[in-house]
């Protein structure tokens, strides 16, 4: 009887993994299109590496003892394409740094990874040390004003391995095409690497900052320097307010593109939100698990612009923040979300960076529209073209 009990149990269980990993599928790209051919993995086997660093002159509460604090660790994955032969002649190609959201962690852009590490990027992520989800309701989002230390920081750990002949890293980086990218609270970390008048990094050359919250941030504070940036939002997103945040970067951001998806969700934007699309909107899972974080953050008042800074000189200004106060209506598949999400920020890379720059430019601005009705793309007006950077 038992052991009949363990076979239909385990019957069940194979029964629910596959409808798990087969069903609700998106149909795929027609295979002659486009956006098929630009999800096509490069020709390059992928490495991946975990790693810690630990920034001995940077610190976090002690978590066991409390008053105390201890250096500031940071887990991270690097992914890379294998050495081979094939690699042999090839040019440095751009490093990419990609910043996680409240309470995700470094496989939340794993799809980014893995496509950009095959045509030969490097990419890097980690997980920051007090907004990871490992930190539970313990996360505190106001140290989002420290991780573009943290980035910083791991630039400098990556450089360093460009320059050692036995590093596999060595040479592969083209320390002129450093790439800052995020999504939500990863995305105001982007902000403030690209452009903060304290907190940037001048070797960022270009900017990827999906869902992310720039409404308390001035025209002044994003007119510090010009470079590439691109936007990618949902009208849906019940996290992020997408005409507070996202309309306004094209008149806030000098060479700045916007790529609306429209039917996505704010949770949808994580590579983990395709086991949640048979949900009617993932955003209804997301909020429950933010918003209580959130919620204690924003009452704390002016703690975050103090940390800030720099509302007295017009960088900064104070909003009502809102978060999941919208009602939830049905979006669109996370799988699609993630597809349509990298071929926008794939095709924005390659636009600056591919030797056929043209062809990348072309698809991002009207192919891409073309064959998703549910994507449209807006430049800023009167501004340099995405794909002529003037980092300074």
């Amino acid at each position: 009887m038992l052991k009949k009990i363990l076979v239909t149990v385990v019957s069940l269980a194979l029964v629910l993994l596959i409808l798990f990993r087969y069903t609700a599928v998106p149909e795929a790209f027609p295979e002659q299109s486009a956006s098929a051919q630009m999800l096509e993995h490069g020709p390059f086997a992928v490495t991946l590496e975990e790693l810690r660093a630990v920034d001995e002159l940077r610190t976090v509460p002690d978590s066991y003892v409390e008053g105390q604090t201890m250096p500031r660790a940071i887990d991270y994955r690097i992914w890379y394409p294998e050495s081979d032969a094939a690699l042999q002649g090839q040019s440095p190609m751009p490093l990419v740094m990609y910043s996680h959201g409240m309470m995700g962690n470094y496989d939340e852009g794993v799809h980014y990874a893995e496509l950009f590490a095959s045509h030969g990027y490097v990419f890097v992520a980690p997980n920051f040390p007090l907004t990871n989800m490992s930190n539970g309701e313990e996360a505190d989002s106001t140290d989002v004003v420290n991780q573009p230390g943290d980035i910083s920081y791991l630039i400098d750990l990556v450089l360093a391995r460009n320059t050692d002949p036995n590093d596999p890293l060595f040479g592969r980086i083209n320390t002129d095409q450093i790439v800052a990218m995020g999504l939500s609270l990863g995305g105001m970390t982007t902000h403030m690497l690209g452009y903060d008048p304290v907190r940037l990094d001048k070797r960022i050359a270009a900017a990827i900052a999906i869902a992310a919250p720039s409404e308390m941030f001035s025209a002044k504070y994003f007119g510090s320097r010009s470079m590439p940036y691109l936007a990618i939002a949902s009208p849906g997103d019940s996290f992020i307010s997408y005409t507070a945040n996202a309309v306004p970067v094209l008149s806030k951001i000098k060479q700045s593109a916007l790529v609306t998806i429209d039917g996505g969700s704010h949770t949808g934007y994580a590579y983990q939100s395709r086991w949640l699309r048979w949900i009617d909107n993932p955003d209804s899972i997301g909020c429950s698990m933010v918003k209580k974080n959130l919620d204690a953050t924003i009452d704390q008042g002016d703690t975050l612009y103090d940390l800030l800074g720099s509302v007295e000189d017009g960088f900064i200004v104070k909003t009502d923040i809102q978060v999941c106060e919208a009602e939830l209506d049905t979006a669109m598949n996370p799988i699609r979300q993630n597809e349509l999400t990298l071929l926008a920020a794939w095709s924005f890379l390659q636009c600056q960076y591919a030797e056929d720059a043209q062809r990348y430019c072309d698809f991002l601005s009207n192919k891409l529209p073309e064959e998703n009705a549910n994507v449209t793309y807006r430049s800023s007006v009167g501004q340099s073209s995405i794909g002529e950077s003037s980092a300074g």
